[in-house]
This record gives C-alpha cells, structure tokens and sequence, in this order.
C-alpha cells in the first residue's frame, strides 16, 4: 500500500511538473503573438517582416502559397495597399510544443476584422506555426491559416 501512494505521489508531482512547464510554454508563445500582431499594427508588413525567416512559407486561407521573404513581401503588400485603416486582430495559443530547442510548433485561434472597398470582412479561424530561434529571436518558418467555415458558405 506505502508502495502504491508513493508512486500515485510521484506521479502526480510529475503531471503537476508538466502542466506548469506546458502553462509556461503557452505564456511565452502567447506573449511572442501579441509581440508579432503589435508590429503588424504599429506599421503592417514592414514591421511584421522582421519576424519571418528568410525561407518562410506561408498558406493564407484560400490555399495560396507564399515561399520566401521576396514572395511573402509582395503578398503582404498588396494586402496592405488594399486596407482602409488598420485591422484588428484577437489571438489565443491553443497549444506550443518545442520539437527541439530551436524549433517550436504552435496553434492558436485568430479572429480578424478589416476594412476593404468601404466593406468591414471579418474572418475567423486556426493558425499553426513552425518557428525556428535564431540569434535568440524566434523566427516563423512556416505558417498556415485555416479559416473556419460557417454554415452559409458555398463549398
């Protein structure tokens, strides 16, 4: 019996252990989002590049991929030509794991809402992240957008 409750105590220390490591995780990534979307609103893409590796990949929500820092800087561009005023975005970390410890994965729920030809769209959806530390600084790698799919929507 002294047996079992040691061991249940052990291994309850060690869930314990994992759920503040997991919580301190989440912070930090959440902590690194509200830094990217803060440069994003403080001065769009040139403000945001600096968070993108070199060699990022990125899939906006329509499936349309943007390979390295010359094609995203074109996408975003455009995109920010084509907004009136600034958008607002709301971020939560659903989940981050470190694969390594310089490579992370992460997910969170977005909702944006933005201006474009006197019309405000507002979009909601899933966005995962591979995120490489480089010189201390974590970079994206590549990111995908999921818009999430009402009911009204032609498929």
């Amino acid at each position: 019996m002294k047996a079992l409750k040691m061991t249940l105590t052990v291994l309850a220390l060690l869930v314990s252990q994992w759920i503040n490591a997991q919580q301190a995780l989440n912070e930090e990534f959440q902590n690194y989002l509200n830094e990217v979307y803060g440069a994003y609103d403080q001065g769009g893409w040139e403000m945001l590049k600096s968070y993108y590796s070199p060699t990022a990949t990125e899939i906006d929500p329509v499936g349309m991929i943007n390979s390295g820092l010359s094609q995203l800087d074109a996408y975003y561009k455009n995109f920010d030509a084509l907004l009136e005023g600034k958008p607002s975005f709301t971020n939560r970390i659903k989940s981050a794991k470190l694969i390594e410890r310089d490579v992370a994965l992460i997910i969170w729920e977005s909702t944006g809402e933005f201006k474009i030809n006197g019309e405000t769209l507002k979009n909601s959806g899933t966005t995962s992240a591979v995120l490489v530390k480089k010189d201390g600084q974590w970079l994206i790698e590549q990111t995908q957008l999921t818009p999430v799919r009402t009911g009204d929507e032609n498929h």
